[in-house]
């Protein structure tokens, strides 16, 4: 999803705000929600390594991983091989416990 606010903007919001402007100075002045500006910060702190979480970077890699996964399952599923199906090992049999086949086998009194 697009962001609403671009990257100047938040930038500009961030750094005013680390610098001593309150939070609800910038959402009057900049018309935006609180939750933003505070999201924003939160952000700004993991990727200067003061909180543990996702860099922004990290965000972009994943994001990038998650849309080419949906691509290749997509080209899979559309594909002749893909309609095929891939084929499947067979699941080795189960061996039965000692003593199991003994239990089923016996007659019942």
């Amino acid at each position: 999803m697009p962001s609403r606010y671009p990257v100047e903007v938040r930038r500009q919001v961030v750094e005013l705000a680390r610098t001593g402007t309150k939070v609800s100075q910038l959402v009057e002045t900049f018309g935006m929600r609180q939750a933003s500006i505070h999201s924003w910060l939160k952000q700004e702190r993991i990727d200067r390594g003061e909180s543990p979480g996702l860099s922004t970077e990290g965000q972009m890699g994943l994001a990038a991983a998650k849309r080419r996964i949906r691509q290749l399952e997509t080209e899979l599923v559309v594909s002749p091989e893909g309609q095929r199906g891939v084929p499947r090992a067979e699941p080795a049999l189960k061996k039965p416990l000692s003593g199991e086949a003994d239990i089923e086998q016996r007659p019942a009194t």
